[in-house]
């Protein structure tokens, strides 16, 4: 009687190896208005005659630049009113003069600005974005509107995706 015992361990070999696994992140660059903080400048609404010009609309530049990124699918904004200025969700903002509001409108459909969602704007395989506002004075109510110079301010978050 022949009896054969064979070790499965005995007969079975391993091998190790060590990978390297390299990569690099890379964010999106987008510059707004040509500046690489983003935006913080002054729009300046001009001289508002009561009787004539309450229907002029000024435009307000939002230039999105993100020429040197790659794999940009598009980008998110959001429009805020910054504290005392907020009036409504609908576009419109308080400024600094009683009674004096702007509202604020999407350029490209003249759609009144919603604070309460967000604009997506896809990639137009260019990576560039115009995402320009309409800003027009508006009485914030029907009985008074007081003259001289005002201030209002807004907020713009950029997000890409």
């Amino acid at each position: 009687m022949f009896f054969l015992f064979f070790s499965t361990f005995a007969f079975s070999t391993e091998s190790m190896s060590t990978f390297n696994i390299n990569g690099n992140i890379v964010i999106p660059t987008c510059m707004i208005n040509g500046g690489e903080n983003g935006l913080s400048q002054i729009i300046n609404m001009g001289d508002y005659n009561i009787i004539k010009d309450l229907k002029k609309k000024i435009e307000v530049p939002l230039h999105i630049n993100c020429s040197g990124s790659i794999g940009l699918g598009g980008v998110i904004l959001e429009i805020s009113p910054l504290g005392k200025y907020y009036y409504s969700n609908h576009g419109l903002i308080k400024t600094t003069l009683d009674g004096v509001g702007i509202l604020l409108l999407w350029k490209s459909d003249n759609t009144i600005i919603d604070f309460s969602e967000k604009k997506t704007l896809p990639n137009n395989n260019g990576n560039f974005f115009d995402s320009t506002i309409s800003a027009q004075i508006t009485p914030l109510s029907k009985d008074t509107f007081s003259k001289g110079l005002f201030e209002s301010k807004i907020q713009v978050t950029l997000s890409y995706f």
